[in-house]
């Protein structure tokens, strides 16, 4: 297992599969072992059917390369709840768990804010204040972005360059997972 692939190992199986909450219409077949009178389930995380393929060619239509925790993220297991309280990460519901992921990169299409300044959404910043966004022209030297958060209210404005809030992808798991078990206290 390389580092990237052990990071989001230890955040998936230690952080977020053990505070799960349950949801409603869980695909049979991803069931837990909890169920409501009203529908809802508790999920259990499978291996994810997302391929490096499918990634790679998802980023190459934006012009990047995904950050190496990005895509470990979204290979690892089929996270149906992406809500970690900060950020709100993509779901991934069967039959197309990168269905989300591609919408929110979508939004670079219809506004010139972000592609001015080379912001491509991939998640939403938790109190639905707007996208978060990799500042795709800042690479770092291990492959990742500074993420910036930009104001949905704002994104019509073609000078609106966002805020920096996290300086990369990690620091954006650090941060959600100091949240996350910061309720165990």
């Amino acid at each position: 297992m390389n580092p990237a692939q052990e990071r989001i190992r230890h955040f998936i199986d230690e952080v977020v599969l053990p505070r799960a909450n349950p949801l409603p219409g869980v695909p049979e077949e991803l069931r837990g072992d909890w169920s409501s009178d009203d529908g809802w389930y508790s999920w259990k995380a499978v291996a994810s059917p997302v391929t490096e393929s499918e990634l790679g060619n998802l980023g190459q239509r934006f012009g990047i390369v995904l950050p190496p925790l990005l895509s470990a993220y979204f290979l690892y297991k089929q996270i149906l709840d992406g809500d970690f309280g900060i950020v709100r990460m993509p779901d991934m519901w069967p039959p197309n768990p990168l269905c989300q992921l591609e919408d929110q990169m979508k939004v670079y299409l219809e506004f010139e804010s972000l592609q001015r300044n080379n912001l491509i959404p991939f998640a939403q910043e938790g109190n639905d204040g707007g996208p978060i966004c990799f500042k795709a022209d800042l690479p770092t030297s291990q492959g990742d972005y500074p993420l910036y958060f930009t104001d949905h209210e704002r994104l019509s404005d073609s000078s609106y360059a966002g805020e920096e809030r996290w300086g990369s992808f990690e620091l954006l798991l650090d941060a959600i997972e100091a949240d996350m078990l910061s309720y165990d206290a």
